[in-house]
């Protein structure tokens, strides 16, 4: 069986009605494999965390996994949503020098990263990177807890990144930015608690709105809603509201269907000033459903346009 964990998309255009997108994996053998994958061969791979681009360089962060399940167990019958057979190792990033060709033609080369990849079980940038002030941020999710998983902040300043050095990472915390090794064995801050691990962050998403930054992700992940938050600056967010019901969970209410990966997409346009394009995923819990269900794990547009009331 080929598993593909991860690939590359290069979308022609900013309008989702009519852009063009072509789609990079590789290859083994005679058979397509993931994009990026470990370099040891250990059974373990990469999922996408963020993505950036800066200057003529694009980063992409990696949160690295392996399967939890037993030698030879069929995954169709064991995966269950309780514990969804998986385990995190850290994270990985690569970055490449944009050129003329296709991504699969630029020289993709591994970063320096910190000695503990695994520290406190931060994936960092699972989430959200942006670039502003001369340093790269990335929203980052830690070890998911009954309340959701909690969501840090890290930065490095940007010659750093640009240069592929990710080894001193700084964090948000309550005593401001600090870096990774003077925090040792301290926690830092979390943005919010109640997160995913793969929240969106944006700001100025809608010009003139009361709040500059926007937040969105799924209420939980199992049968959930889609939420947002707002903030007055990158660390600071309110409760995370619900507003729209995925139409999945109607259209099949007896699954366990997952909704995650809600993301804004603010490189795209053609849907009038006033509206945001955003993305959602659902899934399910039961690989038979995947495989008789084809609209399932296909990624979802909307267009979110802000009512802003008086109180705003």
């Amino acid at each position: 069986d080929i598993a593909l964990h991860n690939s590359l998309a290069l979308q022609r255009g900013t309008d989702p009605t009519t852009a063009r997108i072509e789609h990079f994996w590789g290859h083994a053998g005679s058979g397509p494999e993931s994009f990026f994958s470990p370099t040891e061969d250990d059974g373990s791979w990469y999922w996408m965390g963020g993505v950036t681009v800066f200057g003529d360089q694009a980063l992409v962060f990696l949160m690295h996994a392996r399967s939890t399940l037993p030698a030879g167990a069929d995954a169709n019958e064991a995966t269950a949503c309780a514990g969804l057979n998986f385990e995190m190792l850290g994270w990985d990033a690569r970055i490449a020098r944009i050129t003329p060709q296709t991504p699969d033609k630029w020289q993709w080369r591994s970063v320096s990263l910190p000695d503990d990849v695994t520290w406190h079980g931060i994936l960092a940038g699972s989430s959200t990177v942006i670039v502003r002030d001369d340093y790269l941020y990335a929203w980052s999710a830690g070890p998911a807890t009954l309340a959701g998983n909690p969501v840090f902040l890290a930065r490095w300043p940007l010659a750093a990144a640009t240069a592929g050095d990710l080894r001193a990472p700084q964090w948000h915390t309550d005593a401001g930015w600090t870096s990774q090794l003077a925090l040792g064995s301290a926690t830092p801050t979390p943005i919010v608690n109640d997160g995913n691990n793969e929240v969106s962050v944006a700001e100025n998403i809608w010009p003139g709105a009361a709040q500059p930054w926007w937040w969105l992700q799924s209420s939980h992940v199992m049968n959930s809603s889609l939420c947002y938050r707002s903030g007055s600056s990158a660390t600071s967010f309110g409760e995370c509201l619900e507003f729209m019901r995925p139409s999945e969970l109607d259209t099949y209410p007896d699954s366990s269907l997952l909704v995650y990966a809600v993301k804004f997409h603010p490189a795209l346009s053609g849907q009038g000033s006033d509206a945001a394009i955003a993305t959602y995923v659902v899934n399910s819990c039961d690989l038979r459903d995947i495989q008789q269900k084809c609209d399932l794990y296909y990624p979802r547009f909307i267009k979110l346009r802000l009512r802003q009331s008086s109180s705003d």
